[in-house]
């Protein structure tokens, strides 16, 4: 999903790497399993697409990333900025600008003699960056949603590229030793290959507020 998603980003962004933000709980160690308060860690997920690989390969590589990630996912995200020492703007995230927050399988819901309950969806808030994307299990397969700068992107722009994300899934599905170069898109809507791109300067963000 990760490795899909970072190669859709780069094609419009005409990048050859992507940095994906993607939240962990926090909470690795035993003791910190029953305590009470926010320990969620955002991770920054580089992923690599250098090289023209064929998807399997770039699923390979975003493994072995992921891997090393959550092997120092305890290291503060604040540490990182520091290291990082990123050109600070309020109205930008310091890091990545693009989050992809894996929820696993929703709870089950509460059981209490003599009552019946359910779950209850509420409003979500604002997105965290300018681009979340929200997925979870459930039991008739994978949900998701986006959230997003509604200063930088329309509800078409955003559906557009939902739709562009699940025929790559699709896609790469079917042909997995498929390049990247190679990768289509939804019919007349298709995004250009790798190679066209290879003549564009990189897309810079556009910097506004996240309401």
């Amino acid at each position: 999903l990760l490795a899909a998603f970072g190669a859709l980003l780069g094609r419009y962004a005409a990048q050859e790497e992507v940095l994906v933000g993607c939240p962990v709980a926090g909470r690795e160690r035993r003791e910190l399993e029953p305590l009470i308060g926010f320990f969620v860690n955002p991770l920054p997920m580089r992923v690599n697409l250098l090289g023209n690989p064929r998807f399997a390969e770039l699923v390979a590589r975003v493994r072995r990333m992921v891997l090393d990630a959550y092997a120092h996912q305890a290291l503060p995200f604040e540490l990182v900025v520091e290291a990082v020492r990123p050109a600070r703007d309020l109205a930008r995230h310091p890091i990545f600008q693009v989050m992809m927050i894996f929820q696993g399988a929703a709870p089950a819901a509460p059981t209490a003699p003599g009552l019946t309950v359910e779950p209850l969806e509420f409003a979500e808030g604002p997105a965290r960056s300018d681009l979340d994307l929200y997925l979870w299990q459930s039991t008739d397969g994978l949900r998701g949603y986006f959230l997003f700068n509604t200063a930088l992107f329309e509800d078409a722009t955003i559906s557009r590229l939902a739709r562009r994300w699940l025929a790559l899934l699709q896609g790469v599905t079917l042909e997995p030793a498929l390049a990247l170069a190679g990768l289509r898109f939804d019919g007349a809507a298709a995004l250009p290959s790798l190679p066209s791109l290879a003549n564009r300067r990189p897309v810079a963000p556009v910097v506004a507020p996240t309401p």
